[in-house]
């Protein structure tokens, strides 16, 4: 007796145990895309009762707005931090500082940065409160005294953005990366709910956008447009998924977990007290959120607060080649996976409130577990199939239904962002976006589950490489 035949014959035999395995998987693979339809419901009810007008200039002439710094770590990020700059020194706030935190790079990011503002040395008093590497100079620059420019030994962005938390002289900062572009009235959009309610409100978390196809005047993003790779474009209808549903959506419920690195807003005092954002993480991010939730259920209050808004955009590059991209999505895994592990304490404990009850749960079923049962039950599935287990109609059921999940998600996702920010004026935009949300679904999600388990695999491993993603830079518009 063959192979083909050892294996026909243990089919038969185990028959019915393989269904219920099989039935296990696909049961399992339905919870999870239900897990992550229950933002949809809550971002409807944003949508409906939360989206109030909002007047940028009545909010200046108020006096309410409060000072903030902009902390910016770089790190050889030569071909957009001149760009990123001049965007963040023409936006509409009152009362802000910019501190550039150049982070060892090794390129011309810190010659570009002194030759473009005039950058000068001074000495600049500061409570060094948090750990870093040491800082090699401080410059401020003479055609904008806004503007800080720290200058250290490599540490990573933890400890660049640690530094910079030490100078800053305001009770709240915005962390944001040096190839992220802000939209002139974002700074005062995400500062809002801490005006609203500033006894509660601990950190605040903007939308983050596709920068790929853009162009850019004075670092202000004047013409938006489409990348031309479906790689990059399949990236927009995610972050949009991401943004518009998922953040928003958890934070109307309280259960947000995760404030983007690229555009948020953090009160100082509790930062300080946790001990800073953490070095060495692979998801300093989500990490930095977690520890704040914690200290304030275990130090201060039950009640506080950690928002997500849509209106407040911010645009940043994208990785455009497989090797970033890969690179990137097997770090973001190893750090939820780090982040569930060093935080598992609170899992199901009622001392955290829905965080610990619900948010960890959710993590636990989607990003640790997920991957693995969602490839594992591809794999089951197809076998059963082949084996004549598993009929035609039912695989063909399972798969359109687990498509239309992910269509109708990423369709809302498309809707929401035409109705709150409209950043695609063309409706041509819309549509391709449309056709590419409906693709995605064959392929490309498989993809990002594999090397979701390639993260699961370096995790174990206790293998820590944040890798380099190129950038191509954006498209300037001259004079």
């Amino acid at each position: 007796m063959n192979v083909m035949d050892q294996a026909q014959t243990f089919l038969q035999q185990y028959a019915q145990e393989i269904e219920l395995v099989s039935l296990f998987f696909i049961t399992n693979t339905l919870i999870i895309a239900l897990i992550q339809l229950l933002p949809v419901l809550f971002v409807l009810i944003i949508h409906n009762k939360s989206k109030e007008s909002f007047s940028e200039e009545l909010f200046i002439s108020s006096g309410l707005a409060p000072p903030v710094t902009i902390l910016t770590p770089v790190f050889n990020e030569e071909a957009l931090v001149e760009v990123s700059v001049d965007a963040l020194l023409a936006l509409k706030y009152p009362d802000y500082q910019v501190i550039v935190i150049n982070d060892g790079s090794s390129d011309q990011t810190l010659h570009t940065l002194i030759s473009r503002y005039e950058l000068e040395k001074v000495d600049y008093a500061a409570e060094w409160k948090l750990e870093h590497e040491p800082v090699k100079d401080i410059y401020i620059s003479r055609l904008n005294t806004n503007l800080l420019v720290i200058d250290k030994e490599n540490g990573g962005k933890a400890d660049a953005i640690n530094a910079g938390i030490n100078v800053a002289r305001s009770d709240l900062f915005c962390v944001m990366d040096g190839d992220t572009l802000l939209e002139e009235e974002s700074l005062l959009k995400i500062i809002k709910p801490f005006v609203d309610d500033p006894e509660h409100t601990i950190a605040v978390g903007g939308t983050v956008c596709v920068l790929n196809g853009c162009k850019v005047r004075h670092g202000i993003v004047e013409k938006v447009g489409l990348p031309k790779t479906f790689l990059e474009l399949v990236q927009v209808v995610e972050y949009l998924r991401a943004f518009m549903i998922a953040r928003n959506g958890w934070s109307r419920v309280g259960m947000l977990t995760l404030i983007s690195g690229a555009f948020g807003v953090f009160k100082k005092d509790i930062v300080c007290n946790i001990g800073g954002y953490p070095k060495g993480s692979m998801g300093e991010d989500m990490e930095l959120v977690m520890e704040m939730h914690r200290y304030v259920r275990d130090s201060l209050s039950s009640r506080h607060h950690i928002a997500a808004v849509p209106e407040p955009v911010c645009w940043t590059e994208v990785p455009s080649t497989i090797r970033s991209f890969c690179n990137q999505r097997t770090r973001w895994q190893q750090g939820s996976l780090e982040t569930f592990f060093n935080n598992i304490s609170i899992l199901f404990n009622p001392k955290y409130g829905r965080v610990g009850l619900l948010s960890m749960l959710v993590i636990l079923v989607v990003d640790v577990l997920g991957p693995v049962l969602e490839l594992f039950g591809y794999f089951v599935i197809t076998v059963t199939y082949a084996a004549g287990i598993l009929e035609f109609h039912a695989l063909l059921a399972y798969i359109g239904l687990m498509t239309l999940f992910g269509i109708f998600t990423s369709l809302l996702s498309l809707w929401l962002e035409e109705r709150w920010n409209r950043s695609y004026k063309e409706t041509r935009s819309y549509i391709k976006l449309l056709f590419v949300a409906i693709i995605e679904n064959i392929g490309y999600r498989q993809l990002v589950n594999l090397l979701r388990l390639v993260g699961w695999l370096q995790f174990l491993r206790r293998k820590k490489e944040w890798g380099y993603m190129p950038r191509k830079g954006v498209q300037v518009i001259e004079q």
